[in-house]
């Protein structure tokens, strides 16, 4: 879901197609509920301010448009006869388009949603195991009992999944043999906004490595054109408070190397990279 480009009739946030306008309506694609600023819930690597309270707002109305929209291709699948069959995945490719989620490879950015339903489940269970998107492929590949070819290439060489099938955790809530990390990248965001950075994670830490870390931080277009990043840079360019849990400088420029621990610390807001105490974590995960 991104911000409109255009006068939506379901709120700042939409895909284009069945958004109304020239995009045109899905007849049983029904309209979301309107969600108002009180309604909301900041989170904590935001300002609790109006402006904010008004753009999540937008965000409200688009995840419940989506949410009738996952509802409207469920009812497709069981229509023709392969609801007893399908693997369901649901998962988001980035953080939410707020400052400091989408782009940045800080928990907020990297922590997307993740929903698996398997036929014949009326009951569910949350996992805490690290996963990442490339255990996708592999997952899908064992539910249709299809086995990736030992010939792909790419780019002239060998190819080759790196994740891991879901469905052992999945089947069985307590399986253990879990590698436990997955990694991260970003490089720019639609050929601009460059910043490029590497990230590893695992249930305890999370290493950022920025390797172009003597840049400013670029801040993409669906974030820099919203009044909430708008608020924050200008009272931060102006070095005034901006109600921010994050220094606007430190965030504009950030060292080489950010550790992270994330069970004492989720937003990262103290970089143990220099303390000694972490040495050889941050060596380990190096």
């Amino acid at each position: 879901m991104h911000r409109c480009g255009f006068d939506s009739a379901i709120g700042s946030f939409c895909e284009h197609y069945g958004a109304g306008g020239k995009f045109g309506t899905l007849a049983d694609w029904p309209s979301p509920h309107q969600y108002t600023p009180a309604e909301v819930v900041v989170p904590p690597f935001l300002p609790d301010n109006a402006l904010v309270r008004a753009d999540l707002a937008g965000q409200y109305t688009a995840w419940t448009r989506l949410d009738a929209g996952v509802g409207v291709i469920l009812r497709e699948v069981a229509a023709a006869g392969a609801a007893d069959t399908t693997l369901t995945i649901f998962f988001s490719d980035n953080g939410i388009p707020f400052p400091s989620g989408k782009t940045n490879l800080l928990e907020q950015g990297q922590h997307e949603p993740l929903l698996i339903a398997r036929p014949g489940t009326t009951d569910g269970h949350r996992s805490s195991q690290v996963v990442s998107s490339l255990d996708l492929a592999p997952t899908m590949l064992q539910w249709a009992n299809v086995h990736y070819p030992s010939h792909a290439t790419a780019g002239g060489h060998p190819a080759v999944l790196t994740g891991s099938s879901l469905l052992p955790l999945i089947q069985y809530p307590g399986h253990r043999h879990w590698r436990g990390t997955a990694f991260g990248s970003h490089m720019f965001h639609s050929l601009y906004a460059y910043y490029p950075a590497r990230s590893m994670v695992d249930a305890r830490y999370r290493l950022i490595h920025n390797l172009a870390y003597n840049l400013k931080y670029a801040i993409l277009e669906d974030v820099a054109e919203t009044a909430t990043w708008q608020a924050i840079e200008a009272a931060g360019e102006a070095d005034h408070a901006t109600g921010w849990v994050y220094n606007y400088a430190d965030y504009m420029h950030r060292p080489e190397w950010q550790l992270c621990d994330i069970v004492v610390d989720p937003l990262c807001l103290e970089n143990l990279a220099a303390n000694s105490t972490f040495a050889a974590t941050l060596r380990s995960m190096q």
